[in-house]
């Protein structure tokens, strides 16, 4: 056990937690240790080894599959999904984001719009000037 100090609080973690802690974190690689930790739970106790669990992105690496083949840990299906980026991100921004997206590109479009009647109105004065102008002579 290993205590962790964050702010005021400190909490007892173990060699595992801190190590999944780190791979979600940094990515850092889960150790075959600390994989049997976390796995052992799913494969063997109620009511995931009744009821069955998702793994996401898991395995990863060929010595994952080697390690889950060694240990007994045959899986009853995968789903590989493909799916194109710009998909991904609409399903998981949230909705103040998506807002915020659009202001900002309306905000683009009126400064477009601005620039085209300013540059419009310098065109229709220099027009209106040179008018002015022939008349005079």
């Amino acid at each position: 056990m290993l205590e962790v100090q964050e702010g005021q609080n400190a909490e007892v973690w173990t060699e595992h937690e801190i190590a999944v802690r780190d791979h979600l974190e940094q990515g850092q690689p889960l150790s075959e240790e600390t994989l049997e930790w976390l796995l052992s739970r799913f494969w063997r106790e109620t009511p995931y080894k009744d009821n069955g669990f998702i793994i996401e992105g898991f395995p990863r690496s060929p010595e994952q599959v080697r390690f889950m083949a060694e240990s007994n840990y045959l899986v009853d299906l995968v789903v590989m999904m493909t799916v194109e980026f710009e998909s991904v991100i609409e399903r998981l921004m949230p909705n103040k984001l998506i807002h915020w997206k659009a202001r900002e590109a309306k905000k683009k479009e009126n400064k477009r719009r601005l620039a085209e009647w300013k540059k419009a109105k310098r065109v229709n004065c220099t027009i209106f000037f040179f008018l002015a102008q022939l008349l005079m002579l």
